[in-house]
């Protein structure tokens, strides 16, 4: 997988996540229902609340982020869900997230290289 390609992905797994993060859980399931559900307490099957669908693409990004490190999944994670800062009105810059992270700006640089490289490898075999 080229480097061009996985930044695109994982910019469209930051933006699905940003939007929804607000939802009963990451990929729009409702966690009350489906654990009424399947304790045998629950309502109708296939009852949902109205919330969107994860998309497939953003599904499998997400699985193999949430297999990273910690500090590289932090890292992802704040990199490209986190985007707009709202009292600028633009978008973050390396130098603001680091300094959110409370590391240095080269180390998050390396975090993303090592977790950019992880992800590479790792979505082409599977």
């Amino acid at each position: 997988m080229r480097g061009s390609r996985l930044e695109y992905l994982l910019k469209e797994w930051g933006q699905w996540t940003e939007r929804n993060i607000g939802w009963a859980d990451e990929y729009g399931d409702n966690i009350l229902y489906r654990a009424g559900f399947m304790t045998g307490t629950g309502g109708m099957p296939g009852h949902r609340v109205l919330c969107p669908e994860c998309p497939v693409v953003v599904r499998r990004i997400d699985r193999q982020i949430k297999q990273l490190p910690g500090s590289e999944q932090d890292a992802v994670i704040c990199w490209y869900c986190f985007t707009y800062n709202e009292e600028t009105g633009k978008s973050y810059t390396l130098q603001e997230v680091a300094r959110h992270m409370n590391i240095s700006r080269s180390a998050l640089e390396k975090r993303l290289a090592r977790a950019r490289k992880k992800l590479r490898e790792r979505l082409t075999t599977v």
